[in-house]
């Protein structure tokens, strides 16, 4: 099992929701997690990473260590200018 699964893994049980529900909100195949977990599939495109970051708020390198510290809080575009 490759550590990027465990760590995808382990935001959905934290989450509590199913590695299926995660494939199906996000719009990639389940048979993509089945590939990570058995370690057939190493890389991952960057377009997977920008559907990650904001469904989780985690940066990516919060994904790829499983350190899972969260983004901080964006401010409003209004806000800042």
């Amino acid at each position: 099992m490759s550590d990027l699964y465990s760590n995808i893994h382990a935001l959905c049980e934290k989450e509590g929701i199913k590695d299926g529900t995660l494939c199906s909100n996000m719009g990639i195949l389940h048979s993509f997690l089945s590939e990570l977990k058995a370690g057939r599939t190493k890389a991952l495109s960057p377009k997977f990473f920008f559907k990650f970051e904001p469904y989780f708020n985690l940066s990516f390198a919060s994904l790829l260590t499983g350190t899972q510290k969260k983004n901080p809080p964006q401010q409003p575009q209004s806000e800042v200018d």
